[in-house]
């Protein structure tokens, strides 16, 4: 008998040995009338779902062993597959991987599920959060929600004029897009979309230029931006390149209302946006900070 238990601890062992990462799925918003399962997510609204990574070999152990002894635990029906409508809702999706091959858990609120059976077993003692190390435990610990929220909320943001937004030192609402062709090292079109709308149709034209993408109205208003390259566009004296320490002081109210840039956990700390409203009603900015650093900076024009 003693020969039959040090085999299963030692096959046990060895199983959990297989693997030397966990990445954990966590849905945090969903659709009303969506799917029911994270992996739908997943490929669907991968915005949706955050992550977060660990190669914690002991909570790898733990989380194996709650995957294999679940079975023991009481029992419900589970009604959720991929790709379905409704239905019971898979929010969490464990991916461990080895050298040689992947395993999968599956949970939500205090259950391990397995949706190939349609069964779910209940998490009484709460082992699964137990499982966790502290890394693990601040992820599910934190309302990501409140990111959704303040985007849908009528939160009050920094507000500037449009004529802040410069090209080598030139007002850009007082420029059309070929004042702008005309000063460009490289140009290369990436994509043309038409429009129609009350019998009269625009193109909406996008453009690499000198590292920066922008959109135009039928070769003449600029739409938006994208600026990657920090001798073209600034806006407000900040361009790529500068602080965010810079930023945070110049706009303090939208740095009170920053939002995740990355929805990679591990990332979060140090990669956000901050939003900036031009009056009047003439579009808005998005500053993306990586490091401390404006990464990016985002233009919409109305």
């Amino acid at each position: 008998m003693k020969y039959i238990l040090l085999f299963i601890f030692v096959s046990m062992f060895c199983h959990a040995q297989d693997y030397n990462k966990v990445t954990a799925y966590r849905l945090v918003e969903e659709v009303n009338d969506g799917p029911c399962s994270i992996v739908s997510y997943i490929k669907d609204i991968p915005f949706f779902v955050y992550s977060a990574r660990s190669t914690d070999g002991v909570m790898i152990k733990k989380l194996l062993d709650i995957n294999m002894k679940a079975r023991k635990w009481d029992r419900t029906g589970f009604f959720c597959s991929d790709k379905w409508i409704g239905g019971d809702m898979i929010y969490n999706m464990f991916v461990f991987e080895g050298a040689k091959k992947n395993d999968t858990l599956f949970t939500s609120y205090a259950t391990v599920i397995f949706p190939a059976e349609q069964l779910a077993y209940l998490d009484k003692d709460n082992e699964i959060y137990r499982a966790f190390n502290k890394h693990f435990k601040a992820f599910f610990d934190k309302d990501f929600r409140e990111d959704f929220n303040q985007l849908s909320n009528n939160i009050v943001l920094d507000s500037i004029s449009s004529d802040n937004l410069m090209y080598k030192g030139k007002v850009v609402a007082q420029l059309n897009f070929t004042d702008i062709k005309n000063q460009t090292q490289s140009l290369k079109e990436i994509d043309v979309f038409e429009s129609e709308e009350d019998s009269i149709t625009d193109y909406f034209y996008t453009y690499e230029a000198d590292r920066d993408i922008i959109k135009t109205k039928n070769n003449q208003s600029i739409d938006s931006v994208i600026i990657n390259n920090p001798d073209t566009f600034s806006i407000d004296g900040i361009k790529v390149g500068s602080s965010g320490e810079l930023v945070a002081n110049r706009y303090p109210q939208s740095a009170k209302h920053p939002y995740p840039a990355s929805t990679k956990f591990e990332e979060m700390e140090y990669k956000y946006d901050y939003e900036i409203i031009f009056k009047n009603n003439k579009g808005s900015a998005v500053i993306s900070v990586n490091k401390k650093v404006v990464s990016n900076i985002e233009i919409r024009l109305y």
